[in-house]
C-alpha cells in the first residue's frame, strides 16, 4: 500500500509540503512548509514591490508605478553596459566636462542618453534635469507630456569604475508646479511636499 503523502528516495513517507501566505504578508510573499518549519522561498523584484506599494493606496492611477518601471528599465540597460565596457571601448574618459567641472566618462554620457531616451517618449513626465547637462531637458515636441518632473545623477561614482568601484543611479521624482505645457525650470527648481526620492 503506498501512502499519498510524500516519500523520500527511500520510499518512506513523510508528511507533504505546503504553500501558504500569512495573514499579514504582501502578495508577493510565499512560504514554503516543511514539518517543523517554515521558509520563505519569495524572490521580491522590483515590479513586485512597486505593485505591493501602490496596493497600499487605492487612489493610485498607475502612472508613478509606470514611471518608476521606465527607470528600472534605464538603470538595467546601463547595467548591462556596465558588465561589458571593456569589451567594447565604453571606459575612460570622454573628454569633456559636466556642470560640476568634473571630466565626464564614456560611461556617464551612455547612461545619461540611457535614461533621457527611456523617458522622453511616455509622456509621463514634462520635463527632466541631469547632473550631466548644463540646461534643463525639455520632452521632445513630438510626444505628449505628463504631470512628473525627473531629476538625476545618471551613474553616480563612474570616475572610480576602472578600479571596480560601486556605482549606482540617484534620481528624484516631483509632480510638476506648471499647469499646462511643456515642463519649466521652475518644476525641476522647487522641492515640494510630494517630492519622492530613490536610489538604485
Amino acid at each position: 500500500h503506498h501512502d499519498r503523502r510524500l516519500g523520500d528516495a527511500r520510499g518512506v513517507a513523510r508528511p507533504a509540503l505546503g504553500v501558504r501566505r500569512p495573514l499579514n504578508a504582501s502578495r508577493s510573499e510565499l512560504f514554503l512548509i516543511f514539518p517543523g518549519d517554515c521558509v520563505q522561498t519569495s524572490v521580491t523584484t522590483i515590479e513586485r514591490f512597486i505593485l505591493d506599494q501602490e496596493d497600499r493606496y487605492p487612489e493610485a492611477t498607475g502612472e508613478l508605478s509606470n514611471l518608476l518601471y521606465d527607470i528600472a528599465l534605464a538603470t538595467k540597460i546601463i547595467a548591462a553596459a556596465i558588465r561589458r565596457a571593456g569589451l567594447v571601448n565604453i571606459l575612460g574618459s570622454a573628454d569633456e566636462h559636466n556642470v560640476q567641472g568634473e571630466i565626464q566618462q564614456k560611461l556617464d554620457v551612455l547612461a545619461n542618453e540611457t535614461i533621457k531616451n527611456c523617458l522622453n517618449h511616455t509622456g509621463r513626465v514634462c520635463v527632466m534635469a541631469s547632473e550631466e547637462d548644463e540646461d534643463i531637458i525639455p520632452v521632445p515636441a513630438e510626444y505628449g507630456v505628463g504631470k512628473y518632473a525627473v531629476l538625476f545623477d545618471p551613474l553616480d561614482g563612474s570616475s572610480n569604475i576602472d578600479a571596480n568601484s560601486a556605482v549606482g543611479t540617484i534620481f528624484s521624482i516631483y509632480r510638476r508646479l506648471s499647469m499646462e505645457g511643456r515642463g519649466t525650470a521652475a518644476d525641476v527648481l522647487t522641492i515640494e511636499t510630494g517630492l519622492k526620492n530613490f536610489n538604485t
